[in-house]
């Protein structure tokens, strides 16, 4: 059995102990680790049947060849008949982006109105500020944070925000002269052919309270929703969709399909997660197999205990948050500290190593309400397409509510109380949605990607293998 050669229309850096492989048709670079780059390495001199790699690489035992080689062909490296057919995906005619000007597609239960608490404008470095800002603000009210940041690390508050009066910018010079990530908090704004989606971040303190006000208060006017739509023009500030859309790792369809089908699924993950699983098949099933990955002498992979790489997940994000915590202690990052410990905490729980506390929510329908919103909002500004893939972006979603309700659980441990709150729930997901886009945590995450795929997206039930993407 003959196993397909490397592409040669790849660029290939040194990376580590391993190469980067840069796609200029998929347009996204594939890092390879030192097993992968001499896997890689062999099958480009030639050594492409079992046989040949094996006797090439005697320290690597058929599973680890197997793997290694599946993970190769899911990322599109190998010149196999999969990628021959979904080449002509980057060829064809893609979606043109959003014209200036475009419509605004907000669902009305992801209203959000600013009930102006400030307790999300602290904590978080805001940068880089654009120059109507900077014009605006007297140097000595710039912090030595880092290059034209807002925020002041140290004292971990906005620097020009007061209890009393709020928003100093916004107060003596408007709206327009706050910086970008400030108007548009804690919307997200996705660019699409037809329109630009706008969607909700788990990162606003009082998201119930602002949800309510929202839903409350009369529709946006003509006024806010030209300034969001001027927003959204700016360079930088609407994520644009990609196309073709990444499903899953090596499964490609055109965004002229996606839309529709996707937003066909719903906005309930439960309904989502099956959706695309059965779509996932169909997908599959379309492009050309891959028999040389599955014929003797490879063999079925022994399929990994599910509760297993469930806590090794678990116990990579906290070791992960853990290190995060320390870093931030030390650079006196005082609120990085706490919530990267608070997350380490949750998840060492999550592992399996200590059983979380038996707290249950003081409003159980406000908590559902509050994560059903953080759901709905992701998947509004289409924020899995975004990740890795689909499916990858999916789990991501359902991750952050499972570790959001395991953070809430920790807390209200820790002041001896027996419930949550919904504001428990809200702060929960704050941090765990901050610490899990660090680059340690988002690291970690990589590393266990494909189990964030089958526990965290794939359909309640039996665990079972999703189309080889095994760790």
């Amino acid at each position: 059995m003959q196993i397909p050669p490397p592409r040669t229309d790849l660029a290939v850096h040194p990376n580590g102990d391993g190469v980067l492989l840069g796609d200029t048709v998929a347009g996204q670079q594939t890092a390879l680790g030192p097993q992968s780059t001499g896997v890689w390495m062999a099958l480009r001199d030639g050594h492409c049947t079992p046989a040949a790699l094996e006797a090439a690489l005697p320290d690597l035992p058929r599973a680890v060849l197997r793997a290694r080689i599946g993970q190769l062909a899911h990322a599109c490296v190998l010149d196999d008949a999969r990628w021959q057919v979904q080449r002509l995906l980057f060829r064809g005619p893609r979606a043109a982006p959003a014209a200036a000007g475009a419509p605004l597609r907000q669902p009305a239960a992801l209203r959000h109105q600013c009930v102006r608490c400030g307790s999300s404008c602290t904590g978080v470095a805001v940068g880089p500020i654009g120059p109507a800002t900077e014009a605006v603000l007297a140097p000595d009210q710039l912090r030595p944070a880092g290059a034209h940041q807002l925020m002041a690390r140290a004292a971990e508050a906005c620097v020009v925000y007061a209890p009393e009066a709020g928003c100093g910018i916004e107060r003596a010079h408007g709206r327009a002269a706050k910086p970008d990530p400030c108007r548009q908090f804690p919307l997200t704004l996705t660019q699409g052919p037809d329109v630009v989606r706008v969607g909700l971040s788990a990162e606003c303190r009082r998201l119930l309270a602002c949800l309510a006000a929202g839903a409350q208060g009369d529709p946006p006017g003509a006024a806010a929703q030209a300034e969001l739509a001027a927003l959204a023009q700016r360079p930088g500030v609407a994520v644009p969709l990609p196309d073709p859309v990444q499903l899953a790792p090596g499964l490609f369809v055109p965004l002229a399909e996606f839309l529709p089908h996707f937003e066909g699924l719903g906005v309930a993950l439960p309904g989502l997660r099956a959706g695309l699983a059965t779509w996932l098949d169909g997908v599959r099933l379309a492009l050309p197999d891959l028999p040389w990955l599955a014929a003797a002498p490879w063999g079925d992979p022994p399929a990994p205990v599910a509760d297993r790489a469930e806590a090794a997940l678990w116990r990579a994000i906290t070791a992960a948050a853990a290190e995060g915590a320390e870093d931030a202690a030390t650079a006196g990052q005082g609120w990085e500290a706490e919530r990267s410990a608070l997350v380490a905490r949750a998840a060492s729980h999550l592992a399996g190593d200590a059983p979380l506390p038996p707290i249950r929510p003081l409003e159980p329908d406000a908590d559902a309400a509050l994560e059903a919103a953080v759901v709905h909002g992701a998947l509004a500004g289409l924020e899995p397409v975004q990740r890795r893939d689909v499916l990858w972006g999916v789990g991501r979603v359902q991750l952050l509510t499972v570790l959001g309700r395991a953070v809430a659980q920790v807390r209200a441990a820790r002041v001896a109380r027996a419930f949550t709150t919904p504001q428990d729930l809200n702060d929960g997901l704050v941090v765990a949605s901050l610490t899990l886009r660090s680059p340690r945590v988002e690291q970690a995450l990589g590393e266990h990607a494909a189990t964030v795929r089958w526990r965290y997206a794939a359909p309640a039930g039996p665990w079972r293998p999703l189309y080889g993407f095994l760790p």
